[in-house]
């Protein structure tokens, strides 16, 4: 049964002052329904009219999946307001490479890794878990794309899903999804993480497979997830892993317009596979009138304003610092740990195929608690913000006649 945004927008409405009545710019954050795939600009977050992605039949639409689905869309992009994605040009940025498409996917997705690994540190509750499960979802959801005619693009999306999986759960997106969606997936993903790597200058650096730049990328940019990091560090990431992705599987400037049509078939391909959830996240043409990078680099000021307060608690003292250089990633055994993992047979797909039914998730976890925490979280916000008991409580009496009648 679809969920509609008339149905859901009082639920909306109250889970986004949940996330950004202590933002500067809570009052012009709005939510419009006129998007077929989640977005935002930086204050205006853009929503599907309706979510029917799971199948169900309720009565209640509390319970309905496809209502956590909603609701882990907004809070994704909701994140992207509150970590400050959109607060720089990064539209100006990414046209600088000589191939915009490939750094554009790169930071996509590095930025989205960064997002949620914030946002679920920050929100340690229901929240957290239903952003989670939202993003299980997309990975469960999303299908690969095979190399074909000379298409350059589709092993650089690959590789960008798979890291941003890897970074956030430390799995591959095999590892989401009913048994044959898991199957399909870790067959090509043993096959696409064995192709080797000819480039000269990345294997002076024991960078010889796909496996190995995956390693490479994971222990380089796995800090997104667990640092106070701004989008600042996204851009310079991006940047390094960029500089490799294009030796890697051989793009070069004449590419360019191939990747960037490629790209476009790509979005509408996960689009219909994932329903929009998501496939484009922060509008990137929407931030040319914002501050270029190097800019923001060189202006202690502006680099202090990307510091959301939550950014600024996540930093550790020096003491701490030393006790987690000694705790580095390692992506290598990480991966060698997956594919080891993974029983699947090339040709008959038998064995077992190890990971998580995440729609099975999802529709157990939805129920009428939403209720509860909402108007919890709701008063907790306006009393912060001043409110007077007498105020509180009239408020109180009127979110519980919205939500329970």
């Amino acid at each position: 049964m679809a969920v509609t945004h008339s149905e859901a927008d009082k639920l909306l409405q109250i889970e986004k002052i949940g996330i950004t009545s202590d933002l500067p710019i809570f009052p012009q954050v709005v939510i419009e329904y006129k998007s077929k795939t989640p977005m935002t600009d930086g204050k205006t977050v853009y929503l599907p009219p309706e979510i029917n992605i799971i199948p169900t039949e309720v009565e209640n639409i509390l319970q309905d999946p496809n209502l956590t689905l909603y609701i882990g869309s907004l809070f994704h992009e909701l994140g992207h307001v509150r970590y400050k994605s959109a607060e720089v040009n990064l539209k100006e940025y990414v046209e600088s490479f000589e191939v915009p498409t490939v750094a554009e996917v790169l930071m996509q997705l590095l930025e989205d890794s960064r997002i949620t690994g914030l946002f679920r540190t920050e929100f340690q509750d229901d929240r957290g878990k239903i952003l989670d499960m939202t993003t299980k979802f997309f990975l469960s959801k999303i299908k690969y794309h095979t190399d074909e005619n000379g298409d350059k693009l589709s092993p650089v999306w690959n590789f960008a899903v798979m890291l941003h999986s890897l970074l956030l759960y430390d799995k591959l997106p095999g590892h989401f999804g009913s048994r044959k969606e898991r199957e399909e997936k870790q067959r090509y993903e043993l096959e696409f993480l064995s192709t080797a790597i000819t480039n000269e200058d990345l294997n002076k650096r024991n960078i010889y497979t796909v496996k190995d730049l995956l390693a490479y990328a994971y222990n380089l940019a796995k800090p997104l997830v667990t640092k106070g990091y701004t989008v600042l560090e996204t851009a310079k990431i991006a940047k390094q892993l960029y500089d490799y992705v294009v030796k890697a599987f051989n793009i070069n400037k004449e590419d360019k317009e191939a990747c960037k049509q490629k790209y476009e078939e790509i979005k509408n391909q996960t689009q219909a596979s994932c329903g929009g959830i998501p496939s484009q996240d922060v509008d990137i043409s929407s931030t040319s009138d914002k501050p270029k990078l190097e800019d923001v680099e060189k202006n202690s000021s502006m680099k202090e304003d990307l510091r959301s307060e939550f950014v600024k608690n996540l930093e550790r003292t020096a003491e701490q610092e030393e006790q987690a250089a000694s705790e580095k990633p390692n992506g290598e055994q990480i991966i060698e740990n997956i594919m080891t993992g993974y029983k699947v047979s090339p040709r008959r797909g038998e064995g077992r195929v190890s990971g998580e039914d995440v729609e099975r998730e999802i529709d157990k976890f939805t129920s009428d608690r939403f209720k509860k925490d909402l108007v919890r979280i709701v008063l907790e916000r306006l009393r912060q913000r001043g409110y007077s008991q007498d105020k509180l409580e009239e408020i109180g009496k009127d979110l519980v006649k919205a939500l329970y009648e």
